[in-house]
């Protein structure tokens, strides 16, 4: 078995635990190793050029679905899609150049998938779905794309982006109609205790909105947040859209300056990622309070809490809460708190820079 050794901040020892391999060692390295006034620079002499290669992998991402409607007229993938929604990290303009992800999520025409509220049950819906994702998987390997692995939801293929390698994240989906009828149909089905999960990749595109729309600003920050995840956490806590919109609830909280000091905004996020137990938000976006209440009380969501902007039956920290997950969140945070780059960081109102602090 092997072993994590990370350092517990409350304790000051190294602690053991038996998931996976981590080592810390913050005050040594970039950025944490920095005074706060230097991270600016840094970030755009590491990190600016994920954001830069956004739009490279968009249009990657685009040829790879015109592709997908040329092997339809050639007869090669017998399901037509009426349109497409570009998502993952390059859809929201979160990038990280070695870490990106793209979520292309394909709407097939109601003649080849229909609705899932159509079928008798919706696991009837994933047998047909299946049925496509097979399809598009033998389709694209008849033209020499490696198609990595498939499930019940999606087909996950490589493909080359100049220097880099983009991996996709094929999403088929039905288009089942107009937002508040689909959130019926779900909060009906948490209501039986039944998996929403099919409903899932018809909502990516307000999931893209809520993120893409977002000052740059913010965006960069989400990008210094996620650096410092995959850096220092377990692939399993290095999942992109809980630290999405944890950093964006504190932006908010802040006031939601358009510019503000980076790493008065990475200090707050950790802060709160440091107390993950009192994190608790919804947002009114795209649905209201009520059905936010709702879904909370039916499922017994409890904290940490931060339910999906475009899917009120989901707890995007749900995986926080399995394990002693949150506890090592924390402890990671705790400890990067005590870096140079942030120890001596004073938050001020709207995160404001000023010339003492970056």
């Amino acid at each position: 078995m092997e072993y994590v050794r990370y350092f517990c901040c409350r304790c000051k020892e190294p602690k053991e635990t038996d998931y996976g391999y981590e080592l810390l060692s913050l005050d040594s390295e970039e950025p944490w190793s920095l005074s706060c006034d230097k991270l600016d620079e840094w970030f755009d002499a590491n990190l600016k050029e994920g954001t830069e290669s956004c739009e490279a992998f968009r249009k990657a991402a685009l040829t790879v679905y015109e592709d997908i409607g040329w092997m339809y007229t050639r007869g090669w993938i017998p399901y037509k899609c009426d349109k497409f929604i570009l998502g993952g990290s390059v859809g929201k303009r979160t990038m990280l150049s070695d870490h990106s992800d793209v979520d292309l999520v394909v709407f097939i025409s109601t003649d080849h998938l229909k609705p899932i509220s159509s079928y008798p049950s919706p696991k009837d819906y994933t047998a047909k779905l299946k049925q496509v994702i097979d399809g598009f998987a033998r389709a694209m390997e008849s033209v020499g794309m490696e198609v990595i692995r498939c499930d019940d939801f999606l087909v996950c293929f490589e493909t080359k982006v100049g220097q880099k390698i983009m991996r996709v994240d094929l999403l088929p989906t039905a288009s089942n109609g107009e937002r508040e009828k689909v959130y019926r149909e779900m909060f009906q089905l948490t209501k039986l205790a039944k998996s929403t999960a099919e409903y899932s990749a018809s909502l990516v595109e307000y999931q893209r909105k809520f993120v893409a729309n977002k000052p740059e600003a913010v965006r960069e920050l989400i990008c210094l947040v996620k650096h410092w995840a995959c850096t220092k956490l377990p692939e399993e806590l290095q999942k992109s859209y809980p630290l999405e919109l944890i950093t964006i609830h504190h932006w908010e909280e802040a006031g939601g300056p358009a510019d503000f000091s980076k790493a008065q905004g990475l200090k707050a996020v950790l802060c709160a990622l440091a107390n993950l137990k009192k994190e608790r938000k919804y947002w009114k976006d795209y649905y209201g309070k009520d059905l936010a209440l709702k879904s909370m009380k039916s499922q017994g969501m409890k904290n940490p809490l931060v339910l999906d902007p475009a899917n009120p039956m989901n707890n995007v920290c749900a995986v926080y809460h399995r394990r002693d997950n949150m506890q090592r969140i924390e402890q990671v945070a705790e400890e990067t708190l005590r870096t140079p780059l942030l120890k001596n960081v004073r938050i001020r109102s709207k995160w404001r820079r000023d010339i003492s602090y970056a």
